[in-house]
């Protein structure tokens, strides 16, 4: 249960800031009635979790309905931060505390991935914080600027030289078809591989309930009102960068351009079959 009173008082020095406004929606997979993945809002806290649930559908979604809320419950009733940092700490310690009560309940060894933001201002500067593990994605829009807030293949690139690796990034955003991707660089076609279907060692494996989890986080600063930040399954991964942001504008709009995806099976560029979608958007 959430706690009704604020998580601060008017004199911190870290306040958490409303979203103006969030929209989530889920989509199972054809045929299926369950989604393995779950969406949980704590509307009073400025916090947002998507969890994407694998190994059965009742099963995986009952798991990761259990992530996203244990994620958030915890997340609710840890002692105010006075800094950034402090919030980054919480926000890995709630991910590690859930996953080690995982690891002791039915739930052990279902798999969930998740990432989840919190939504913070000190002084004039709002700041988002997102945590994750797993294959889940979040993105940042800015007017007509978009830019991809958590990448599977940041390992995998890291050694790779900044030209080559530019323009093997140019090939996988220009990729529409499987015919593309068959026709991309050797290295391309390796950044697809890490990418989508999930070869990089730290993401091989990486789900809550399972015995290794990696945690990482990332600070967004300097968000402005009208910016849009969206937390999504890899349900989307079908999509371009460019897709996700002309079909921003409402969950409505980017989850059905996702599922179109799914039904032309020459049109899934980077996953072979479908799966379940989930998508929160919070404007700043």
């Amino acid at each position: 249960m959430m706690p009704e009173q604020p998580l601060f008082s008017e004199g911190s020095k870290i306040l958490p800031v409303a979203f103006s406004s969030i929209e989530q929606k889920l989509i199972a997979k054809s045929g299926k009635i369950h989604s393995e993945d779950a969406i949980d809002i704590s509307l009073d806290h400025s916090i947002m979790t998507v969890g994407d649930g694998m190994r059965g559908p009742e099963e995986a979604h009952d798991a990761s309905e259990e992530v996203v809320k244990l994620i958030n419950q915890t997340l609710t009733t840890q002692a105010p931060p006075a800094t950034i940092e402090d919030i980054v700490y919480n926000q890995e310690a709630a991910y590690n505390q859930v996953h080690q009560a995982l690891l002791s309940s039915k739930y052990r060894d279902t798999g969930t991935a998740a990432t989840t933001i919190s939504l913070w201002a000190m002084g004039e500067n709002k700041t988002g914080v997102i945590t994750y593990a797993g294959d889940v994605t979040a993105y940042l829009i800015k007017g007509t600027i978009i830019r991809r807030l958590i990448d599977p293949i940041d390992d995998f690139t890291k050694d790779i030289q900044p030209d080559e690796l530019s323009r093997a990034m140019d090939e996988v955003d220009a990729i529409e078809t499987l015919e593309d991707a068959q026709k991309a660089s050797s290295l391309a076609q390796q950044i697809l591989e890490a990418k989508y279907n999930k070869m990089q060692p730290s993401h091989l494996g990486n789900y809550f309930g399972n015995e290794f989890l990696i945690i990482k986080s990332i600070i967004v600063n300097d968000l402005q009102p009208g910016d849009k930040i969206i937390l999504a399954s890899d349900g989307i991964f079908n999509l371009t960068t460019s897709e996700i942001l002309q079909n921003s504008q409402t969950v409505e709009a980017l989850t059905e351009a996702a599922s179109e995806r799914y039904q032309d099976p020459s049109k899934r560029t980077f996953r072979s079959t479908p799966d379940d979608i989930a998508v929160a958007i919070g404007v700043i």
